[in-house]
Order: C-alpha cells, then structure tokens, then sequence
C-alpha cells in the first residue's frame, strides 16, 4: 500500500486540533456519537508521517468509540505509548472483507500481524468506518457506515411492500425497503473477490431477518455480467434491472424525499447503458417510473478493460489518436504519455476493437487530463489520478496571488457561455434535440494545437476540469452539440488565458448537496 492512505485515530480533539486545520462545526461531527472519519486538512507543522497520506493534504481523522479503543491510549500499565496518533484500517487482506470471526482472522492475518486480540462477542454484521468530507462549510457522506447504517431514509410517500436492492459492482451497499422506510445497509465492499459476494449474501440475510422483513422483489444493476445481478437471480424472487446512472438519480430523490420530475447529473467511472456501451456522465431527465437520456461527454474508446481503468495514459493516448491522427505522435511525445511504441498498440486496439469498447466515463476522462497534465500517468488506487488531480487545482488556488485566480474566475465566468471542450454532445440513445434551444453558430476558430509555454505546460483541457473542480461551475461538463472537437491549449501555472471558441447556447449545472449526510450530490441543469 504505497500510495492510499491510512486513516488515523487520534486521542482527543486537542490532538486534532494539533495536527489539522478543523472546518468549522467539524469538532462536533468528530465527537459526535457517531464517530465518522472526517477529511481534514493537515497543518505544514504537524507530527504525522508523510506515508500516512502520500501526496496528499488530507487526512481522514477519527476519535476513539470504543471503550477498547481508548484503553489503547490510557491504560494504567506504566507504559508510555509516547504518542496520541495510531494509524487505523480495517481487519482484512486488500479486496477481501473484513475478518468476522477468529477462524477468518488466523487465515489471513497471521502472515501480516504480530499480534492478533480476540473477543467472546461475536460479529454479526461487518461495518466499515463511515468517511465524510467538507465542502463549502458543510459536511457531505462519502461512505456510509458505522454509526449511520442501517438507520432508515423515510418517504412521505405511501410506499406499500418489500423490496432489496443488491446494490452495484463496486463499493457495494444494498438496500431493504418495508413500505415506505428504506434501510441502507453499512458498506460490504467490492465483488470482485467472491468472499465479498458471500459477505453480501450473509449481511442481506442478517438484515432481512433483524427487519422482520420478506423482499416480494429484488432489484439490481441491468449488467449482464455483474456478480451482484447473479445474487439478485438466486434469490427466487422477480427480478427487476436497473440502468446504473438512473439508479444514482434514483436514489438521490429517494433521499431527498422527492418523486416528481428531475434533470439529473449522473458522473462516475462505469456504468452498463441500454446501447451496450460503457455510460459514466449523463445528463438525465428521469421521474420514480422511467428516464431518458438527454447527453454524455463525447464518448471515446476505452482500451486496455481493467488496465485501461488504472493507466490514465492509454486513455489520453486512446483520446489524442482519434482527435488529432497524424499529429498524435508528435503530441503524444511532446506529452510525454508513452513511448511511440505504445501508442502504436493502443491505436491499433483503439481501431480494431481488441479489448476496447466506446465510453462516456466521466472518471476516465479526469483520469485522463490527469496523465496529460504529467500529474499521474497511473494509479495506485482507485480514483488517484483524478484526486490528485484535484489536489493539484486546489493547490494552484491557494498558492496563487488572490488577483490572479480571481482574474481567471472573472474570464470564466464572463464567458462560461463560450466554454466547448471535449466533453459533451447530445447522447446517440434517447437523446434530446436540442435544437429548440440552440442555434448553430458558423463562428467557430478552427482547432488550435497544443502550444508550447515557456513554463508548466497546462493543456486547456486540464484547466477546465480545474474549473469544474473549484466548484464554482461546470460549464466544461456540456459543450455545444455542433462542437464535435475539442480546442486544446496551453497555459503557465501562474497565468491563465484559454481562447475559448464561441458558441450559441448557455449551459449550467450548479452543484449542491441536499443534506449534511448527502450521500450523492445533487445537480440542477439549466438551459438558457
């Protein structure tokens, strides 16, 4: 685990308040009952190790919740643990889910623990640390868990019935809904390790039985392949498939208690859409009974499968080789992505459809603009190369003049109207004519080629995403429809000025979240 980082337990809040920078109404989420991990951001003067979190300004802190866990601390035994710091992770070979009983422990922890301590209470249902970050001032989940789960969403609606939701592929959490209270289950994990898919099983029996409760029909990703759709069929129960990207949506109104009608921005890795191709950010019109697809990023060929997830550089190759052909060797040498070699190969699974498939991911985009940026060309972990990407933007803003950003957000905003990358044009499956909206403008520069700067070398494409990720507006997310290629440019690190190509419509999404315990941020589309 050379690059993911460790959570850490610390004593007491003067602790915290030592070692981080606390947002405020964060000391209270810290020591509240529930005792989620919060990200925090780590102060230059602090004692953690920098392996705790490589590369990275955070930190997810935790406080003691179990009297164990603060006997660790203080315990009367004369000896001095010389520290207020432990490094915290969950009992389990990576993948695997956490040990639940001492059998499961000595199989796959003695090889990796000097000591192992037991307990006559028994697990019954595995609960991972809830994670939750600040974003403008106010708290939003990013996992769900302990002290959290299986605590119910309640819908005003008069729901009748039971049903299960199995969840989908990655980072796996399944839902029991009696009428009209829906019950969360804590995080199981990933299932791509069939122990996983056996804790699922268990954990949906556990929590049938602890809510007295018979699911009448199982829901699950319309996935062919996914191991979740095989628990949902073994079940003996009707089996009802579920677009991915429309079950985000979905659940975000379940949340917020909503059924009428939405546009929902769904953005993430992988998804199964109804065209067979691999969907990750959608733009959504959907209601509690169907939706329709209104738009995507352009979509592009993702090669490599799985390796192509973890290697951000053969989908920049893959991107660059259909935008700018012949040139794409110079670019791509100029980038310095891959050898010329590799590229080649890349081209050739790109063109002869040898294990690659049309995407609209969202995340391998950022992963993308992350290898082109030179931030990360590969991750370690899941979503490194666009959080660090991220890492990198907020890091720009805060070391920046306050007149040089604010510059750069006035040119942004004043022509958030003119804003076309690659990014976006209506979807080819159920896709809405946008032609009431909008009128084609003949105006647009010809495609400029990547400049050469005299210093850090920004592609146009990254300072978009830099854009999106202040949170200030997502203009890059949608792009004119009569824009099928992208401007790429380049910029300095300390002075910003894309030349955007004009366009004839408006585009903004704002972001929001619902709920201090959000556990998907929500989206507003606006066409003006």
């Amino acid at each position: 685990r050379p690059s993911k980082p460790f959570a850490v337990m610390m004593r007491d809040l003067s602790a915290v308040r030592r070692e981080c920078e606390i947002p405020e109404h964060a000391e209270e989420l810290l020591d509240g009952h529930q005792k989620p991990i919060v990200l925090l951001k780590k102060k230059k003067d602090g004692r953690l190790a920098d392996s705790v979190a490589p590369d990275n300004p955070k930190a997810g802190v935790m406080l003691p919740y179990a009297p164990l866990q603060m006997l660790l601390f203080d315990y009367n035994d004369g000896i001095d643990l010389d520290t207020d710091c432990l490094v915290m992770t969950s009992a389990n070979v990576s993948g695997a889910p956490i040990c639940r009983t001492d059998e499961d422990a000595r199989a796959e922890l003695s090889d990796m623990c000097d000591i192992i301590l037991s307990h006559n209470r028994k697990i019954l249902i595995r609960a991972d640390d809830s994670v939750t970050d600040f974003y403008k001032g106010r708290p939003y989940m990013i996992r769900r868990s302990r002290g959290y789960a299986p605590l119910p969403y309640m819908m005003s609606r008069g729901f009748r019935g039971s049903v299960l939701a199995v969840g989908g592929e990655l980072k796996n959490t399944f839902c029991v809904a009696k009428n009209q209270l829906f019950y969360p289950s804590p995080y199981v994990g990933d299932m791509a390790d069939i122990r996983t898919v056996k804790a699922l099983e268990e954990t949906i029996k556990r929590m049938e039985n602890l809510l007295e409760t018979e699911p009448e029909i199982v829901a699950c990703d319309m996935h062919p392949k996914y191991n979740t759709a095989a628990v949902a069929e073994e079940q003996g129960l009707p089996v009802l498939r579920v677009q991915h990207h429309y079950a985000h949506i979905l659940s975000c109104m379940a949340e917020n208690d909503y059924d009428g009608d939405v546009i929902g921005a769904s953005f993430d890795g992988t998804g199964y859409g109804t065209d067979g191709t691999v969907w990750g950010s959608e733009i959504i019109r959907a209601d509690a009974h169907s939706f329709e697809r209104l738009g995507s990023i352009t979509p592009f060929v993702h090669v490599g499968g799985d390796r192509g997830v973890r290697n951000g550089w053969m989908i920049a190759a893959s991107m660059i080789n259909a935008i700018y052909g012949d040139d794409a060797t110079h670019m791509v040498g100029e980038l310095g992505l891959c050898s010329e070699s590799e590229r080649k190969l890349v081209q050739t699974m790109a063109g002869k459809g040898i294990n690659a498939v049309k995407s609209t991911s969202a995340g391998r985009l950022f992963d993308a603009v992350s290898a082109i940026a030179g931030v990360r060309r590969e991750a370690q972990f899941e979503g490194e190369m666009s959080v660090t990407l991220m890492f990198r933007a907020q890091e720009f803003e805060e070391t920046q003049s306050a007149e040089t950003v604010a510059a750069a957000d006035r040119e942004i905003s004043s022509r958030s109207s003119e804003l076309s990358a690659y990014i976006c044009s209506p979807a080819q499956s159920g896709s809405h004519d946008m032609s009431a909206e909008l009128t084609q403008d003949s105006s647009f520069p010809a495609r400029s080629s990547l400049e050469t700067s005299s210093n850090v070398r920004i592609p146009y494409a990254a300072f978009l995403m830099y854009t999106s990720l202040s949170g200030e507006i997502l203009s890059p997310v949608i792009s004119h429809p009569y824009r099928p290629e992208p401007s790429v440019m380049a910029g300095t690190s300390d002075v910003v000025n894309p030349m955007f190509p004009k366009t004839a419509g408006v585009f903004t999404i704002t972001l929001c979240t619902a709920s201090p315990v959000a556990s998907f941020s929500t989206a507003v589309l606006s066409f003006e």
